[in-house]
């Protein structure tokens, strides 16, 4: 079972445009910048959480994250989208790896998703579609209808 991490600082920013060269809000990343063989994908055929290592060229069912992003089966993993609506790595950390949802939140991994961590209180913000990290622990995610949102997975 994960350990809880708790959300520090999270709170509304105001509505701004965030532009960088290594991210743009509104993009979706699911394949690490620094290790660009590893990739963490929704697989909505099969109903699992996929992971590769390899580029793609073997990949492994991850029932235990599949489980946390959906709440043991309180959140559908797919209707008419996926549960999981963005996945991204930390262009300084490739280590850590956010997961954003639909209505379930946000979860956290600090060594490349081996560990996954619910971030206590995230399922405050909806529709998560966009995440920048802004060093090696903040970060700013974006939701549709709820504006941006700052805080600190540690």
């Amino acid at each position: 079972m994960a350990r809880i991490i708790q959300l520090k600082d999270w709170y509304p920013v105001s509505v701004v445009w965030v532009l960088s060269p290594r991210c743009l809000l509104g993009t979706r990343s699911s394949v690490s910048t620094l290790a660009t063989l590893s990739m963490v994908v929704p697989d909505i055929k099969q109903q699992v959480m996929m992971t590769t290592k390899t580029g793609g060229a073997s990949w492994y069912e991850e029932s235990d994250l599949f489980e946390l992003v959906t709440k043991k089966g309180t959140h559908h993993f797919t209707n008419r989208f996926t549960l999981v609506s963005n996945i991204s790595f930390n262009p300084d950390n490739d280590n850590q790896v956010m997961i954003g949802t639909r209505s379930a939140g946000l979860f956290c991994s600090r060594d490349g998703g081996l560990k996954w961590e619910y971030i206590s209180g995230s399922g405050k913000i909806p529709e998560v579609s966009s995440t920048f990290f802004t060093g090696t622990t903040r970060a700013i995610v974006s939701s549709y209808g709820r504006g941006l949102w700052r805080g600190e997975c540690a």
